[in-house]
């Protein structure tokens, strides 16, 4: 029984520093993502102002709907994530809005670059700054959206996401696998990191355990030398025994001592001292008149039972 308390006690107490080392993790991470997306966003505009910022109709010219997709949709993109992350960063909720958020940040910029293919490896990139946060969910939930993504404007608006004017299912099917192939590695990722920091978060409680056991035994050490030292410079044997009935108390922790002495007629019987420690004598004044008039037979009351084993 004592072993499962110790067990279970073990157990919540690396549970209590896991707990608290991945939730300042995914601060961390949040803030980061908080930052990333104010920047994205500027990257947006300026990628929209130098690829197209006007279009013309013979002499009339215009600001290109680009300009404000990135001016607005990306703010708009960028507002909720932020604002979820500024104002109470680490919610679970946070990291699947930035899921969300941060493939929409790709599809964006893949569709103000007209589906260039070196920009759909911003979302390869996002998807390796999701499993940042050590949740496999984060990075399913960007997954699904660049497949369905990919799946819609490739059936609808194929430039928008290849460059093409045209294409089939296919090339949708073939992007979203080469995503769930990353996703695989990212996912394997995930599990060392989350098994690392539970290592770590064992190690640590052991190492407070030793240190909590090095302190006590370091205590127990001094109480005896201070023992040892008290019963050398003590006249009395009365003396020597109060003296380290004191240090042994103050040692443990005990409100209250008292010392028997084995009579010397009867080796069967323990006689009461007048050798106390009490920390409050007001207290125990009246256990403390009891006890002295009270001799013991080996096995009977907590000194008697001490004193058998």
């Amino acid at each position: 029984m004592k072993q499962n308390q110790h067990s279970s006690d073990f157990s919540q107490r690396v549970n209590k520093i896991f707990s608290d080392r991945y939730n300042t993790l995914v601060e961390k991470t949040d803030r980061l993502f908080g930052y990333l997306f104010i920047f994205q966003w500027i990257l947006g505009i300026i990628f929209a102002l130098f690829i197209s910022p006007r279009t013309w109709s013979g002499e009339f010219s215009q600001t290109h709907i680009h300009v404000y997709a990135a001016l607005f949709l990306g703010g708009l993109i960028a507002s909720l994530p932020v604002f979820l992350i500024f104002t109470n960063p680490g919610a679970t909720l946070n990291r699947m809005v930035v899921g969300v958020s941060q493939i929409l940040f790709s599809v964006l910029l893949i569709h103000l670059t007209g589906g260039r293919i070196e920009t759909h490896f911003h979302v390869f990139g996002s998807l390796a700054f999701l499993a940042f946060y050590r949740d496999w969910r984060v990075v399913l939930v960007g997954t699904v959206v660049t497949a369905v993504d990919h799946l819609v404007r490739g059936a609808f608006w194929p430039q928008s996401v290849y460059g093409v004017l045209a294409a089939t299912p296919w090339r949708a099917i073939e992007h979203a696998a080469w995503v769930v192939f990353e996703d695989f590695i990212l996912f394997y990722s995930i599990k060392l990191a989350l098994g690392e920091l539970r290592s770590v978060s064992e190690s640590h409680v052991e190492l407070e355990d030793k240190t909590k056991q090095l302190a006590l035994e370091r205590n127990r050490v001094k109480m005896l030398f201070d023992v040892a030292v008290v019963a050398n410079h003590s006249k009395m044997p009365s003396d020597a025994m109060e003296q380290a009935l004191s240090q042994i108390c103050r040692y443990a922790g005990w409100p209250v001592g008292h010392a028997y002495i084995v009579s010397n007629d009867n080796p069967e019987l323990l006689l009461p001292t007048q050798q106390w420690y009490l920390k409050n004598t007001e207290s125990f004044q009246s256990f403390r008149d009891i006890s002295e008039k009270t001799i013991l037979k080996i096995g009977i009351g907590l000194p008697g039972r001490v004193f058998e084993q």
